[in-house]
């Protein structure tokens, strides 16, 4: 049972934010990150974490967007979100010699997200070039993916502290 919690606000000051219910939705990093520190003479391995299982298992996607610009306006902004997808290498079949499999999408090119990863990190007129061709591109995108392994994890660097002193 909850009655609230204890952070540290922007300053550094600790504040308390009463609360029935508190729900923990920092990421997959920071999520784990917080319920390890907790742990204090209650909860001696973190809250939640009676099983070991807190930051166990963390998986990610492996992907890749491949951009690709034609002579003629394509329009791949217009009609439907995904015009081609292929699945067919997404199920498990362990005869491949590999678990998993990976997910490939024909995807509309919509203006904000080929703003931001046409040229990842980049701005100016290396992005604004290709920006000014955006009726003339198409993109495909790639996505793969870890399965899951207790050995794969996330874990306390009691070595490295943050700001508060707490370790990452």
């Amino acid at each position: 049972k909850v009655t609230g919690v204890l952070y540290a606000d922007k300053d550094g000051n600790k504040q308390v934010q009463k609360a029935r219910i508190v729900c923990v939705a920092g990421n997959s990093i920071e999520s784990p990150r917080l319920l390890l520190n907790s742990a204090s003479s209650l909860f001696k391995d973190g809250m939640a974490n009676s099983s070991g299982q807190v930051g166990r298992n963390y998986t990610r996607h492996a992907s890749q967007q491949i951009y690709a610009t034609f002579d003629q306006p394509v329009n791949a902004h217009r009609g439907i979100q995904a015009s081609a997808i292929m699945r067919s290498e997404a199920r498990h079949d362990p005869s491949r010699g590999f678990a998993g499999g990976y997910h490939l999408e024909i995807f509309d090119v919509n203006f904000p997200f080929t703003a931001l990863s046409v040229v990842p990190g980049a701005w100016g007129r290396k992005v604004s070039n290709l920006i000014e061709q955006f009726d003339h591109m198409v993109a495909v995108w790639t996505c793969g993916e870890d399965l899951p392994q207790a050995d794969a994890r996330v874990t306390l660097d009691n070595s490295m502290k943050d700001q508060y002193g707490l370790p990452i």
